[in-house]
This record gives structure tokens, sequence and C-alpha cells, in this order.
């Protein structure tokens, strides 16, 4: 033969680190990092009060219009389009009642009755 070598044998306890790889779970190859990630976390949608409200406001018809009355220019409003949403304000897509108290202007979340 070519090569000089003689074959000793090993305990089991003297080759952990070896019997470690053989038997270490592999990831099957065709998982793409999506399905990993999905498999390993769980994820969590946050949904805040303003979305919650937003949500509710987009799905009440009444409300439905005035947000689209106030999404357009005052000029193009009619005389009662214009009344119609006096005491109310758009702001980042939420509908606003402004209430005054004591003097003071407030503006209120517009919720749905139903």
């Amino acid at each position: 033969t070519e090569y000089d070598y003689e074959i000793k044998h090993r305990a089991g306890n003297k080759m952990s680190h070896i019997d470690a790889l053989s038997r270490a779970p592999v990831e099957v190859a065709g998982d793409t990092e999506t399905e990993i990630i999905n498999e390993k976390m769980e994820v969590l949608t946050l949904v805040t009060e303003e979305d919650q409200v937003l949500a509710m406001q987009r799905t009440d018809t009444r409300l439905r219009t005035i947000v689209d009355i106030l999404c357009r220019e005052e000029s193009g409003r009619s005389v009662s389009e214009s009344s119609l949403v006096k005491e109310y304000v758009l702001e980042s897509g939420l509908l606003y009642k402004k209430v005054e108290v004591n003097k003071i202007v407030r503006k209120l979340w517009v919720v749905p009755n139903s």
C-alpha cells in the first residue's frame, strides 16, 4: 500500500466532538429565510387605539361622507356640506369633532354609534 497507517480504537467518550456533528440537526435545504423566521418566531401586530378608531370611522357611511367632504377643497363644497362639516376636522386621516369646553376648544375622536 502507499500509506503507512495504524488504526486505533478510541472510546466514544473521547470522541464527543465528532459524535456531536453527526447528531446535530440540520435545517431542510429548501427552506427560505422567511419560512425559517416564521417557524421560529411569532409575529405580533400592534393595533393602536387610533388604528381601531380609524377603522370604525371608515366603515360608518355617515362618517365616511363627512371625511369625503373634508378631503375636498372648501371652495368645492356646497353650503349644506360646509355646514355639515363645520364642527369637524381631519388630522392624519382621523376625524375629530371640535368641542368648546370652558372657552377651550378640544378635538375629540368621532366614534360611530354602532
